[in-house]
């Protein structure tokens, strides 16, 4: 990894809530909505699932913290079982117990029966489900 690319690393965090920021006050100050990332950036796996979930919460216009607050609210179920599959999905080899860190879960069996919920949803075309899964779903091709 050359300097440049360590560097950014390293400020991820900061750069993600700056594009966050960016991103809704172009939506607030313009009625425009967009789409802002960073790019040519070679980073570890770990910070590849961070920012799959962070643009997860981009599209669906909440914090991180909105998602992983434990809730029963069915919105909030739901971004959560999407982002276990999506998670699941992409990264086939991501043990459920880092899945389950990354979403505040109390163990990986949870991250488990989030993914098998998904699953099921998918499988039975749940409307309410879908409209959660359906605008991130392209995060993972």
């Amino acid at each position: 990894m050359n300097e440049n690319e360590q560097m950014i690393t390293r400020n991820m965090p900061v750069i993600e809530s700056i594009i966050y920021r960016a991103v809704n006050d172009i939506r607030h100050l313009t009625g425009c909505s967009v789409k802002l990332t960073v790019s040519n950036v070679a980073i570890n796996e770990n910070d590849t699932v961070d920012s799959l979930i962070i643009d997860c919460c981009n599209v669906w216009d909440v914090t991180l913290e909105y998602v992983i607050k434990r809730s029963r609210k069915r919105e909030r179920v739901m971004m959560r079982r999407s982002l276990c599959y999506l998670l699941k999905i992409k990264y086939p080899k991501l043990a459920l117990r880092t899945i389950a860190e990354k979403l505040q879960f109390d163990g990986h069996e949870n991250a488990l029966y989030n993914y098998q919920e998904a699953i099921k949803h998918l499988q039975v075309e749940d409307a309410v489900f879908l409209q959660y899964f359906e605008p991130v779903k392209h995060l993972i091709s």
